[in-house]
């Protein structure tokens, strides 16, 4: 029973109910938070390791030195485009002395 109701015979704006009872309630309320908690903590380290696995994927796997063991698809990435600029500047330097050639041959 509440002290207020107890003590002063008055009881306003609060339901009535044994100690105990409200107890239970209380505890069953926590229980229920708890069992929320650590699902979503599982929930939360699940979606970690899978950010760690995305983020392997990006960026490679390192050896303990820091050494890249396996290149990530940014690499992998990185290595296309040097090579497709490299290649460009070889066409572009052909096509440069095939001009210059011709421009040789004709004056």
């Amino acid at each position: 029973m509440c002290f207020i109701c107890k003590d002063y015979g008055r009881h306003k704006n609060h339901k009535h109910a044994l100690v105990e009872v409200e107890a239970e309630n209380i505890r069953s309320s926590v229980v229920n938070a708890v069992q929320h908690m650590r699902t979503l903590m599982e929930d939360m380290s699940d979606t970690v390791h899978r950010l760690e696995q995305v983020a392997v994927g990006l960026e490679g796997r390192q050896g303990p030195g820091g050494e890249l063991l396996e290149p990530g698809t940014c690499e992998l990435a990185r290595a296309r485009v040097e090579q497709y600029f490299k290649q460009l500047r070889e066409t572009l330097l052909l096509q440069e002395a095939a001009a210059r050639s011709a421009v040789d041959t004709h004056v």
